[in-house]
Order: structure tokens, then C-alpha cells, then sequence
């Protein structure tokens, strides 16, 4: 279930729950019962503003709820929650405890130990004493409550009179939950909390949960005399589950309505000190640049209807060209079926929540009815659990296909993640089942020299495991670690962690022996051995790094290769050689200005180049907590399934899009000291015609068999000579240097914006951004040492399939291969389930649309001085792209369709009469290569973003109140947690932005912000 984001969300979602409860007669009800009482009181509070800070204390109350809802979810899905919570969990499985047992375990761990986290995850350390007033207030509410609620308990259960007079003069656990001690309890686990170092924060909330338990265990299981009364009131309860948890429902009441408590809220402050003052009354004018996906997710967040802030902005998105979405941007061709043209191949995988609980909530605020073209957000994405990898071995590729298995959980929903260790314990159960697989496949496993194992199990049995797993010493081995390492992830014991390591070492140099004779022809042994030392080498560099104490960003000094080679177990490069490797390289075009070649006596790509951590995190991420399936794909183009939706919502909340402006430059005030954008230059490419603009200006889209769409050219009936602009085959994506704009437009702060939001790509910034840049040395490192690379990308549509071409899996596989030393356009992706949503004839249609990407060698770059238009040279460009593309067909398409080549000339050649072509006219060979799309994404603003090493700390925060005050950035580019070229990245980049700019979304419903960074 979804977080709740506000008060009435965290009340829709207990009656849910209750719901739920009543029907299942599931215990747990009865403190969800009594927690609407809560929520209630606390929303009347804030509407009524008894307390001094009303939107801080609903962020805190949000919070406060999420935690209790996380733990449940947990618990009911099996995984592990704090021990406290077990405690009253676990009971609730029991018939024996009474009511009133159930509603104190519920309250002791949620006081005593949930709501000190919560204080201090949400109100600064420095900010604590300031605090008080309105958690003493809370506790006040709190206690009243309470009392009222025991009230009602005794006039339902009599006897729990008794308990209250025993319980008045008793000295144990069960009576020791009072709201005063849980009050002091929850107070001194915040200031602790908040006082202290980072990396001992795992184990200071584990003390507390040690500390809360103790008292659960005494309510759960309360001493003599308190015992002998509870079994009287046992006796006089009445009812069922169901009927108790509606008795404790009764007179929770209704919340205020929801503009009362808005209304409460104190509204902004101005921003910087500028000289044009702000109107007191009138709502905040924010301009956004760009409108990839991170300009985008901020303003379709700051206009959120969940966001109390949303009806002060006035946001107004200025985009270059006829459509939104940036490096997402697709485009539908009227003359060639209405098909699908892209910037290249766009996938999401499981874990992007951010992305995923956006798009949620877009299509459900887009409400399609239900017989429309992607009604619904499960519609429009396709899971995918597949993984191909291809070895090259002796000459010979071999697929190596993975099934990722699917799971229950739905994208975008919880947000819970895990202590680290817990991902190393999943990783290990995950190479346990596949050496199990390879044991009980027949595989020879010796047993070697008995006394080589000795010191590893000695070890392991010192520590108090097991050593007799058998029939191998692997088996030994390999059991003895799992039970340490089960035992290790409550992460207080370091040295039984590395006792696992070490014990996992032994288990390595054991299985190397039994697969080194045969590795290159044993492809399942093989394929466990490079799994299982890719396994190994990140888990003990990470040991040996401090990574589980620090975070991933220590090693962000190594590139991954190097760092795989220091830990891993040498096995003269199976490993290293690996298309497991390659493939973290391809994946994110990881290479420095394009260039994957391998010169004469290298082993590897000199120009290979990711961070080691930065990459590990991704790698935990993507493989150990993604929902549903490992990756999704969309069911049309990505700019039809994400951006015209966005555009369509955004727009009816009253977001204004003005297309065909391209950005000049900013301009800062160099005479304030918090130097805030005062002027934004924007060329306006073309006019819109004035009947046009009668009706509301440029409309963007078109219809698609019922699906509104983005055109692959601007609709030029609806531009000042636009038949003219039409005939020239001009690219306003594109402009050339010599094409004249329309016009220009100057915005001033004070008169046009009161904040900007900078949506643009840090490669185009030295050109538009160059004074912000030489006053700031923070900017000045950042554009230097926050890389991009270019691509390029290609779409074939073909009459046969990809298993009729000789691919021999069926499917819609996503894989990458070697085939030359440049290996261009290499990854490809059968994203063959597109075609329904294109407009073929019957006859040719197209039975195989297949996406290829990859990096794109750098050319010299003119150097910045005046502004430039995004793209200098794009038909250069375009042509090489072209030519890369008749290379892949004739010398690497072979790979992956051995059935597309025949021979000519005593050699294989592409069959290019496999291509559709609609185009007039009879063409052949190579020429049938026009009638696809290839693409050079050269221009400053579609470079891809790189995570080379050491590059994450010199990333922009999205705001810095110190200097452009107004000013807040937004793109995969910026630090935004994942650090890394992903939408993922970038949605989390513009929910940053519109947190630091309108305190919406609250940072912890930002899942993973923070996840590994120490």
C-alpha cells in the first residue's frame, strides 16, 4: 500500500486497513481502530491551530503513521520489521491476550520506539528545543485520547476496572505504559538520535528497539497479579475480532475538510531579498527550462493535488521545438504507418518507484475511460524478467539467457528498503540455489584435501555454526556461512561478517578448483563461477571498504573493473572478460567521449569509465528490490506512454507549455550577495498563427488510432509559414546556426518569475549558463567534472520474426554483443509489442521492430563564448549513424539472426529485402536503410549523463540558498541519490527540486534518496 501523504490520506487509508481487519477478524484491527481516533484528533488540532508549526506537525504525523503502516505491511509480506513490532504482531496471531494487551503493544512500539525516529527524521537536531512545545502538545493530545478510549473499554469490559486499580499501584512492564514515561521515552530516543555520527545510526535504533521490546514482552506476558485479572476480563470479553474493532471505531468521528487544515498552514516566505518586490497577494511564479523527464516530474509535483502548496504556483515550461520529454521524446511519422520514432532504446526497471508511483498517480488523474488505448498505467507497461547476455568463447557467442523471477509487490508502492546487509544475505541464498542447481546437475565435485578446509570450518564452528552440511566440503562450507550470515544482519556483529567472508573465500577456492580444468567448456559450471566471484568480489570489497559502515560512495574513487579485479578471485580473467561486466559498462553508455574501442595490446576499453560505487548501488537496487517484474516496458513510443499523459494533466491543472522557445542565457544579479537569476533571454524560434492562438495556442498532439500522440515534425498548419518552414526540412530540435528565430523574449525576475527551474543538461550549461558558472567555483567544478557522452540509436522494422531470423528464443529479449572492435549500435531490444500501437498497412507489415544504441565517438566541440545553437553539426552526425547502421547489418546482425544473412559472392551478406519499406518507388541493398530511423544524439542537450569516478561529489544539490537563490536545477546530472543517467535519476532529481522549492514531496516519500550514502 502507498504511503500516505497527508492527514485525510493517512485516515482513507486506516479505514482500509480496518476494513480489511474486520473482514479477515485480523487483531491487528483493533490498534488500527484506535489509531483513527488519533488521526482525527490531530487533524481537528491542526485545523484549529493549536499548535505552532500546523504543516510541520502534519509532516511529522505522516511520517509517524508511514512508519506503523511499513512495519505492517512488512510483517503481513514476511519480511523482517523491528522486534518490537514482531512482539505485538505476533500476538495479534494469539487468542489468549486481551483487547487491551493488543492496544498497548500497539502504542509501545509506536510511541516508544516509532515516534522518535520520526522526531528526529523530521525536525533538525538544531531545531529540537524550538520543538518542544508542540510535542509536549502532541503527547497532551495524545493522553486525553487515551483516556477516553480506556473509558469506553471499561463501560464495554467491566472487568478491566480491576486492571486499572491493580494496575494504578503495580511496579512491572505491563503497567509502566503510560503516556508521561512513553512521552519522556520517545523524547530521549529523538535527541539521541538526532546527536548522532551518521554511521551509528543503525545501531543506536537497534538499542531502542532492544529497549521498547523488553516492554512488549512484559505487556505481552505481564507478571502476577496483573496475569490473574486478565484472565477474569478474558472471561467477561464479548464479541467477535469484528465486532471489537467496530466497537472501537465508534465515535472516532470525521476529520476537518481538507481546505480548513490548508488553511492553517503559514504561507511561504519570499524567497531572496530582490528589487522588485512580490505581491503579498498572487501566487508564485515559477518558470521551468527544459522538459525532459526531471523538468517535467517537477512541475507535475509542484502542481500535485496532494501538494498543499500547489494552488500558490504559477508555473509556466519553456521548451525548444514541438514536444516534451527530452531525451525521452518520441515522435509518430504520418508518411511511414504513423510508426514510432525514438531517441533509442527506454526501459524502467522494477525497483524506479519514484517513476512508477508518479505515473500512478498521473494516469489516475488522466481518468481514460476504459475502453481507450492505455486506460491504465498497468497497461501501459509490459513486465519483462528476461536478461540475455552473449559470450564470446573461443569465437563462438553462446546466449546466456537469465529469468528474473516476478514477485507479488506492485512498482511504486512502500518504499521500505532494507539495512545492507540484508541484500548480501539475498545475494548469498541467490548463489546457494545456484550451486545447489550445479551440485545436483550431475556436476563432478571432489572433495580434494580434507585438511585444506579445516581452519575455514574451524572458524565457522567457533562462531557456533553448523559444519556438517555435506556430501562436498563446498556444502560444508557454504552451509556454515549462511547460518553466520543469517545471523550477522541485525548488523551489530561486524567480525561474524567477516568471518562469512572468510569463510566464503574458502568456499570460492574450493569451487575454482572443481571448475578451472573445464571452465571454458563447461558453460554451467562456468556461468556459476563468474556469478558466483562477481559475487564475491563486491562483497568483499564492500567488507574491507567499510561500505555497510559508510555507504557505497567511498568507493567511488574506483572504476568497477578495477575494483572487481582487486577482490575477486584471480582466475586469469574469465571474470573480467565477462559479458557481466561488459555489460554494467554497455548498459550506461559508460564510456569516456564515446569511445569503446580497444587499441593494439589492451585487454579492455581504456576509455571504460564508472564509478565502482555509484554502480554497485544500482546493482543493489535493480536486482534485490525491484516489484513485480525486474524491468517494464512501454506498451507504445515513451513519450506517448509517459509525456503526453503529463502534458494532458499537467496542463488541465493549468501548467502553461510555450513550445519553439530555445534558451540563450541566464543572467544573475551580481549586486545581491545570494546572486538570484534576474533575466532569462529566450529565443522565440516561430510564431503561432493567430487563429491558432484564438484557440488557446499550440496544440501539440495528434490522434493515433484513439491514442493522443506526439507527431515526429511540428504540426506546421499551425505556425506562421509553416507550409515554408515544412519544404526547407528544417529541425527545430535541430536549428542550424543560419536559420533566423522569430523573435526573442526577456524575462525579468519580479515582472515574469519569481523562481526558475533549470531542467536543461549540464553539457549545454558553459553555453547558456556562462556567468553562473565563472562566479561560482561550485559550478565550475561540476560542468568540468560531470561528463556526458553521446549516442546514437536505430529502429528496424522487418517482415519476419527474430525467431525466423535465427534467434532462438522466443520473446522479447534486451542484449548486447561484441562483433568488432568498435562494436556500434550493440545493445538490442526486440520491442516487437510496439507495432499494434502503429499504423501499418496489412501488407507490408512489419513482424519484428528491433530498437540498437549505443555510444557515439566525441568530435572536437566548438568552444563556448557566444550562445550555440543545441546541435552544430547533426547531418554530419546523422550520416555516420547511417553508416554505422549498414556496418551493423552487414558484419554484426549475424550474431543474433544467423537466418538475415545470405551469401553473396562467397560471403554473408544482410538481406536487405527483409526491411519494410513504404517508400514510392522500387529501392535496394543498402539504399532500403533510409526507409528506417537511425539518430545522432549529439546535440548538448541529449548527451547522456556518466558517473565516472570520483564525479558524484562534485554533482549541484538541486538548490543552494547561498548563491543563485532562485534558482533550482533539476536532471539526471544533478546529486539526486542514485547518481547515475536514469529516469529513475531524474525523477528523483525533480521531486528534489520541488521539495527545496515548495516542500512537496516530503524527502522520505522520496524512496532510496538516500539509500546507501552513509
Amino acid at each position: 500500500m502507498r504511503p500516505a501523504k497527508n492527514l485525510h490520506d493517512v485516515i482513507r487509508i486506516i479505514d482500509e486497513l480496518a476494513a480489511r481487519a474486520i473482514a479477515e477478524s485480523d487483531r491487528t484491527g483493533y490498534f488500527t481502530a484506535l489509531y483513527r481516533h488519533v488521526a482525527v484528533k490531530f487533524a481537528w488540532a491542526i485545523a484549529d491551530g493549536e499548535f505552532a508549526d500546523p504543516a510541520h506537525m502534519e509532516s511529522l504525523d505522516v511520517v509517524f503513521f508511514n512508519r506503523y503502516l511499513a512495519a505492517l505491511e512488512a510483517w503481513k509480506e514476511k519480511r523482517p520489521c523491528s522486534r518490537c513490532w514482531e512482539v505485538a504482531f505476533s500476538t495479534a496471531q494469539q487468542a489468549d491476550p486481551i483487547v487491551l494487551q493488543h492496544l498497548l503493544l500497539g502504542m509501545n512500539a509506536h510511541i516508544d520506539f516509532d515516534l522518535g525516529i520520526a522526531v528526529a527524521d523530521s525536525v533538525p537536531a538544531a531545531d529540537l528545543a524550538a520543538f518542544r512545545p508542540d510535542f509536549d502538545k502532541m503527547n497532551d493530545l495524545l493522553a486525553g485520547l487515551l483516556g477516553g478510549v480506556m473509558d469506553d473499554l471499561t463501560k464495554i469490559w467491566p472487568l478491566l476496572r480491576a486492571i486499572n486499580r491493580i494496575a494504578g499501584r503495580a511496579e512491572d512492564a505491563f503497567v509502566d505504559f503510560s503516556m508521561k514515561t512513553a512521552r519522556e521515552i520517545a523524547w530521549g530516543h529523538a535527541t539521541r538520535l538526532a546527536s548522532v555520527p551518521a554511521h551509528q545510526r543503525e545501531t543506536e535504533i537497534r538499542a531502542m528497539d532492544l529497549f521498547v521490546t523488553e516492554i512488549a514482552h512484559g505487556i505481552a506476558r505481564p507478571p502476577f497479579p496483573v496475569s490473574s485479572v486478565i484472565e477474569l476480563v478474558r472471561l467477561g470479553e464479548r464479541g467477535s475480532v469484528a465486532d471489537d474493532i467496530r466497537d472501537l471505531l465508534e465515535r472516532s468521528g470525521s476529520p476537518p475538510p481538507r481546505d480548513r487544515m490548508v488553511a492553517a498552514f503559514p504561507r511561504p516566505a519570499p524567497s531572496a531579498p530582490s528589487e522588485v518586490s512580490r505581491p503579498v497577494q498572487g501566487k508564485r511564479r515559477v518558470v521551468v527550462l527544459g522538459s525532459g523527464q526531471s523538468a517535467m516530474t517537477a512541475a507535475f509535483q509542484l502542481t500535485h493535488p496532494d501538494n498543499p502548496r500547489a494552488p500558490e504556483m504559477d508555473v509556466t515550461v519553456y521548451q525548444l521545438g514541438w514536444r516534451l520529454g527530452g531525451k525521452g521524446a518520441t515522435g509518430r511519422n504520418p508518411e511511414l504507418g504513423h510508426r514510432i520514432e525514438e531517441h533509442g532504446l527506454h526501459n524502467w526497471f522494477g525497483f524506479y518507484d519514484n517513476c512508477f508511483r508518479q505515473v500512478r498517480d498521473c494516469y489516475a488523474e488522466l481518468g481514460r475511460a476504459p475502453d481507450q488505448p492505455l486506460a491504465t498505467w498497468q497497461q501501459a507497461f509490459h513486465p519483462a524478467n528476461e536478461a540475455v547476455f552473449t559470450e564470446n568463447i573461443g569465437g563462438k557467442h553462446l546466449f546466456w539467457v537469465i529469468q528474473n523471477p516476478p514477485n507479488e509487490e506492485v512498482p511504486g508502492s512502500g518504499g521500505l528498503l532494507l539495512p545492507l546487509w540484508e541484500y548480501v544475505l539475498m545475494a548469498l541464498e541467490a548463489l546457494h540455489e545456484l550451486f545447489k542447481d550445479h551440485a545436483g546437475s550431475g556436476a563432478v565435485l571432489e572433495a580434494g584435501d580434507p585438511t585444506e578446509h579445516l581452519a575455514a570450518l574451524e572458524q565457522a564452528r567457533s562462531h557456533g555454526a553448523s559444519t556438517e552440511h555435506g556430501p562436498t566440503p563446498g556444502h560444508d562450507l557454504f552451509g556454515a556461512l549462511l547460518e553466520l550470515a543469517r545471523r550477522a544482519k541485525d548488523g551489530v556483529e561486524v567480525e561474524l561478517r567477516r568471518v562469512v567472508c572468510d569463510v566464503l573465500g574458502a568456499f570460492m577456492r574450493w569451487l575454482w578448483r572443481q571448475i578451472e580444468p573445464s571452465v571454458m567448456t563447461d558453460t554451467s559450471g562456468r556461468r556459476l563461477w563468474i556469478l558466483a566471484n562477481f559475487g564475491y568480489a563486491n562483497l568483499t570489497g564492500m567488507l574491507e571498504e567499510g561500505v555497510l559502515e559508510r555507504g557505497f560512495d567511498v568507493l567511488d574513487h574506483y572504476n568497477f573493473r578495477a575494483f572487481v579485479k582487486k577482490y575477486a578471485i584471480d582466475d586469469g580473467g574469465v571474470l573480467l572478460d565477462s559479458p557481466v561486466i561488459r555489460a554494467v559498462y554497455d548498459s550506461s553508455f559508460a564510456y569516456e567521449n564515446g569511445d569503446t574501442s580497444i587499441p593494439p595490446g589492451a585487454t579492455y576499453p581504456p576509455n571504460e569509465s564508472f564509478a565502482a560505487g555509484t554502480a554497485l548501488r544500482g546493482m543493489v537496487r535493480s536486482l534485490f528490490t525491484y516489484k513485480g517484474a525486474f524491468g517494464y516496458r512501454f506498451a507504445a513510443g515513451t513519450a506517448d506512454t509517459c509525456y503526453a499523459p503529463m502534458y494532458l494533466v499537467m496542463k488541465k491543472r493549468g501548467v502553461r507549455f510555450r513550445f519553439f522557445h530555445r534558451v540563450v542565457e541566464l543572467v544573475h544579479d551580481e549586486t545581491l550577495p545570494d546572486k538570484p537569476i534576474k533575466r532569462i533571454r529566450i529565443a522565440r524560434q516561430v510564431d503561432i498563427t493567430p487563429e491558432q492562438e484564438d484557440k488557446g495556442g499550440y496544440d501539440p498532439l495528434i490522434d493515433v488510432k484513439g491514442l493522443p500522440c506526439w507527431p515526429a515534425a511540428p504540426r506546421w498548419e499551425q505556425i506562421v509559414g509553416g507550409e515554408r518552414y515544412r519544404q526547407s526540412g528544417v529541425n527545430l530540435e535541430c536549428p542550424p546556426k543560419e536559420l533566423v528565430d522569430a523573435g526573442e523574449v526577456v524575462l525579468e525576475r519580479g515582472r515574469d518569475f519569481d523562481d526558475v527551474v533549470l531542467g536543461i543538461s549540464i553539457a549545454a550549461l558553459p553555453w547558456i549558463c556562462g556567468g553562473l558558472i565563472a562566479s561560482s567555483p561550485k559550478w565550475q567544478a561540476a560542468t568540468a567534472n560531470v561528463k556526458t557522452v553521446r549516442t546514437q540509436a536505430l529502429q528496424l522494422w522487418l517482415k519476419p520474426t527474430s525467431t525466423q531470423m535465427g534467434f532462438p528464443f522466443v520473446g522479447g529479449p534486451i542484449a548486447s554483443w561484441d562483433y568488432d572492435n568498435q562494436s556500434w549500435l550493440n545493445v538490442w531490444g526486440d520491442l516487437t509489442e510496439i507495432v499494434p500501437f502503429e499504423a501499418w498497412p496489412a501488407d507490408p507489415y512489419p513482424l519484428n521492430l528491433g530498437y540498437y544504441t549505443s555510444t557515439m565517438a566525441d568530435d572536437d566541440v566548438p568552444p563556448p563564448g557566444v550562445p550555440l545553437p543545441p546541435c552544430f553539426d547533426c547531418d554530419a552526425q546523422a550520416a555516420k549513424v547511417r553508416a554505422n547502421a549498414i556496418r551493423l547489418l552487414e558484419e554484426g546482425i549475424g550474431v543474433v539472426w544467423p537466418k538475415a544473412m545470405r551469401e553473396v559472392g562467397g560471403k554473408l551478406r544482410f538481406d536487405w529485402d527483409l526491411l519494410v519499406d513504404l517508400r514510392p518507388g522500387h529501392h535496394v541493398g543498402e539504399d532500403r536503410i533510409d526507409s528506417q530511423f537511425f539518430k545522432a544524439n549529439v546535440a548538448l542537450t541529449e548527451r547522456y549523463v556518466l558517473s565516472v569516478p570520483g564525479s558524484s561529489r562534485y554533482r549541484l544539490q538541486v538548490h543552494d540558498p547561498e548563491e543563485f537563490s532562485n534558482l533550482y536545477l533539476t536532471g539526471d546530472w544533478t546529486w539526486c541519490g542514485l547518481n547515475v543517467g536514469a529516469m529513475e535519476s531524474a525523477t528523483m532529481s525533480g521531486m528534489l527540486c520541488s521539495l527545496a522549492l515548495s516542500g512537496f514531496p516530503k524527502r522520505e516519500d522520496i524512496t532510496g534518496v538516500d539509500f546507501g550514502h552513509g
